[in-house]
């Protein structure tokens, strides 16, 4: 299986939603976040299985190019 690529936008908002919502702090509730978002973004025909460590780093690259966008905008 290939690796999720992150493909839609709106796939980041969902990954924003569902960390607000969750505030995962351990692994095992990065874990929570990685299985709700894959059972959302699969299709009949195609299997999505996110990992919790995938899911943060995305988070994490979101927020890093937030913050260069903010500080570019000052």
């Amino acid at each position: 299986m290939s690796p999720f690529r992150w493909p839609l936008v709106q796939y980041d908002a969902m990954l924003c939603r569902e960390v607000l919502a969750r505030r995962p702090s351990s692994t095992n509730d990065w874990e929570s976040v990685a299985e709700a978002l894959s059972q959302v973004f699969s299709t009949p025909d195609k299997k999505v299985e996110l990992k919790a460590r995938g899911c943060r780093e995305r988070l994490d690259r979101l927020i890093e190019k937030y913050n260069q966008n903010d500080k570019k905008s000052s």
